[in-house]
């Protein structure tokens, strides 16, 4: 008696059952014991988080003056004050200037935090992208200040503005440039500050 013409269906019917079981059972040896299907994680993630050396210290940590002393802790305090009434108040010391791990661990001074002298860390918020909004300030090199002073993406951005307060400007400007606001043509938030110049 010959084999059933539908024999090779039979066959792959049977590997296709065998790779499903055998899937099936990878994945059940994969899957944690605390992976929760609804939120799509490990429950016991959050315990594991807590038990990682802190990184991020938040504003809170930079702010407090137990660890620097009074000279430090008052400059500290200034550049706080200064940011809190700035276009800059939502942002967090760390972001420019690098994780507080890197600077302090157990009360104990590891490296000091990052200076910003590059343009990098403006640059991360401020570049010119096409998914920005447009009120959003970004760096244009036709603008008027920067086309008066011959500005471009090369130039230290902290030579102009005060990073802690953008508005603030490390320079006079342009003459023309108040009457050039008038028009809408001039920089947003350069204008604005015309009259504020940092000492």
């Amino acid at each position: 008696m010959g084999s059933s013409p539908r024999s090779h269906i039979y066959r792959l019917l049977f590997v296709l059952l065998a790779v499903a079981i055998g899937f099936l059972g990878v994945r059940y040896l994969a899957i944690p014991e605390s992976w929760d299907s609804q939120k799509s994680y490990r429950l016991n993630t959050l315990d594991e988080l807590k038990e990682l050396p802190m990184r991020i210290g938040g504003n809170e940590g930079c702010a407090s003056s137990a660890c620097h002393e009074d000279y430090v802790a008052e400059s500290h305090q200034q550049r706080f004050e200064l940011v809190a009434d700035s276009q800059h108040r939502g942002l967090v010391c760390e972001n420019c200037h690098g994780p507080v791990w890197d600077h302090a661990q157990d009360g104990e001074v590891v490296g000091y935090p990052r200076e910003i002298k590059e343009n990098e860390a403006c640059m991360a918020c401020h570049q010119s992208l096409l998914s920005r909004p447009e009120a959003f300030p970004q760096f244009r090199a036709d603008s008027v200040a920067h086309a008066y002073y011959e500005v471009d993406a090369t130039f230290a951005c902290k030579d102009c503005h005060d990073p802690h307060d953008p508005k603030l400007l490390a320079v006079p400007p342009p003459e023309d440039e108040a009457s050039a606001s008038d028009e809408g043509d001039a920089d947003d938030g350069i204008a604005t500050a015309a009259s504020e110049v940092q000492e």
